[in-house]
């Protein structure tokens, strides 16, 4: 029953973070977002694999990917059209169930909050440590 205040607190965060003037420091560009040499043509959006918890491939894992993961697992749960491609499924799908919903999306929030602060995290570790 671990899955409940999970839940509520994402939630809560994701209420807060929509209304508060509160300036969040932007994560880290991902690994195929860095600076390329001017030589080396950039990677297109289409042809760049999923970047799990990157669920709406902007090249950074934030609580964005978290509400748009909520939001599609709630349009799933009442028989609406998700409006996720199958990578950005791939991408939510987190925990490797072979499903998105609202754990996948606590695990994109505490994964944002613990590099937001600089601390070195994966998603396996934190699956991992649900187990």
């Amino acid at each position: 029953m671990k899955a409940a205040p999970i839940i509520i607190t994402c939630a809560a965060l994701l209420l807060l973070l929509s209304v508060s003037p509160v300036t969040m420091r932007k994560s880290r560009p991902l690994p195929q977002q860095m600076t390329q040499a001017t030589d080396t043509p950039a990677i297109s959006d289409a042809a760049r694999a999923p970047v799990l918890g990157d669920v709406n491939a902007d090249g950074h894992i934030d609580a964005s990917d978290a509400s748009d993961l909520l939001v599609a697992s709630t349009e799933k749960a009442v028989g609406h059209a998700i409006g996720l491609t199958d990578a950005q499924q791939a991408a939510a799908d987190i925990d490797k169930d072979g499903q998105f919903d609202a754990m996948d999306a606590s695990y994109i929030l505490i994964y944002s909050t613990l590099s937001g602060t600089g601390k070195a995290v994966t998603f396996e570790a934190l699956t991992a440590a649900d187990a």
